[in-house]
C-alpha cells in the first residue's frame, strides 16, 4: 500500500511540474545557441526581463545578423507577444540591445548584453529616435495597430512589453526535478521492500 501511495505521489508531482513548464527551448543551427520565447501577460520591463533571463542561466537574446534576426522573429511571430503602444504602433518582445551612453543620440553607443560586436542592425525606418529623451533599450517593432515585423525600435526601460527572448550558450534543459524525486522514491521503496523481506 505504501508503495502505491509513493508512486501516486511521485506521479502527481511529475504531472504538476509538466503543467508549469515554460515555452519550448529551441536551438538555432547558425551558432548552436538555444533560445526561449517567454510570454508575460501583464507585461515586464527591461530590468525584470534581464533579471529573469539571468536567473534562468541565459541573457536577453542578441541579433547579430539577418538570419539570426529572422530566427528570433519566428519565435515571437504570434500576437500574444505584441501590444499596441500609446502611439498606435505595435511593440514586441525585449531583445538584449541597449545604449551604453547618451553622448551620441539616437543611434550611437548601442551594445549587446553578451558583449558581441554591434555591427548589424534592423531598425524600423525613422528609428531609433530617442523619443522623450529616454529610449535606450531594444524591442521588436512595427508601425500600425495589430501588426508584427522583425524590425526594431528603441524604448524606455520601464516599458511593459509582453515578453522577451532568452539566449543560452549551451542547452539549459536540466533533468527535471520529478525524475530525481522518482529516483529517490524508487530507491526508498527498494529499501523498504528489502526491510520487509527479512
Amino acid at each position: 500500500m505504501k508503495k502505491l501511495l509513493m508512486i501516486l505521489l511521485l506521479l502527481s508531482v511529475t504531472m504538476a511540474l509538466a503543467k508549469t513548464a515554460s515555452a519550448a527551448i529551441v536551438q538555432w543551427s547558425g551558432n548552436g545557441h538555444w533560445y526561449e520565447a517567454v510570454y508575460e501577460a501583464s507585461g515586464i520591463d527591461w530590468d525584470g526581463a534581464t533579471a529573469a533571463a539571468t536567473a534562468k542561466g541565459g541573457y536577453l537574446a542578441t541579433s547579430t545578423s539577418e538570419t539570426e534576426n529572422n530566427f528570433l522573429y519566428s519565435l515571437i511571430n504570434d500576437s500574444k507577444y505584441w501590444y499596441n503602444d500609446g502611439a498606435n504602433n505595435s511593440e514586441g518582445p525585449w531583445l538584449g540591445g541597449y545604449q551604453t551612453s547618451k553622448a551620441v543620440e539616437p543611434a550611437g553607443n548601442w551594445a549587446w548584453v553578451s558583449g558581441e560586436t554591434w555591427s548589424w542592425t534592423n531598425w524600423k525606418a525613422g528609428e531609433p529616435n530617442n523619443s522623450g529623451g529616454n529610449e535606450d533599450y531594444l524591442v521588436f517593432f512595427e508601425w500600425g495597430l495589430n501588426t508584427m515585423a522583425s524590425t526594431w525600435n528603441d524604448v524606455g526601460r520601464s516599458a511593459l512589453e509582453k515578453g522577451y527572448i532568452i539566449e543560452y550558450n549551451t542547452n539549459p534543459v536540466p533533468v527535471p526535478a520529478a525524475f530525481w524525486l522518482l529516483g529517490s522514491g524508487l530507491i526508498g521503496l527498494a529499501g523498504l521492500r528489502r526491510k520487509f523481506k527479512h
